[in-house]
């Protein structure tokens, strides 16, 4: 049995949204998932979590209202307390200069948003396979 894995997902398309909550927990079952239809929402939720409760993962996307995926993780890399999260941009903006702002500012990676059902469970597949592989090299 799977530890219970504990997931942030900011997304203001509502329909990637319920993909992702509908698809996440059928290829790890047990996660907590909890969702934020922007990154404000989801930046002050993290700022009022107790270091024990704060996610494994933390899926953003970029053009988000408020606060983008980018402005999110500006602000994470400005407190060690979120260092040790998986940070991860599922997004359909594909621009070299914001896929650089992204990783300098603490994503481990860049991944393109698919547009099906078989390709988000795919973008989830590789999600968890990036966050084993750096929780891995941590140890």
């Amino acid at each position: 049995m799977k530890n219970a894995l504990r997931v942030l997902i900011a997304d203001d398309d509502a329909e990637d949204l319920s993909l992702l909550l509908e698809i996440f927990p059928v290829i790890y079952p047990g996660a907590e998932i909890i969702s934020f239809p922007d990154g404000e929402q989801a930046l002050l939720f993290l700022q009022r979590l107790p270091d024990s409760r704060l996610p494994e993962i933390l899926i953003l996307d970029f053009n988000m209202p408020h606060l983008n995926g980018g402005q999110v993780l500006e602000q994470l890399s400005l407190d060690e307390r979120y260092f040790s999260i998986s940070k991860i941009l599922l997004s359909d903006c594909s621009e070299e200069n914001t896929i650089q702002y992204c990783l300098q500012n603490g994503a481990c990676c860049f991944l393109t948003k698919a547009n099906s059902f078989e390709g988000i469970k795919e973008n989830i597949l590789e999600i968890i396979r990036i966050h084993e592989q750096r929780v891995s090299q941590e140890i």
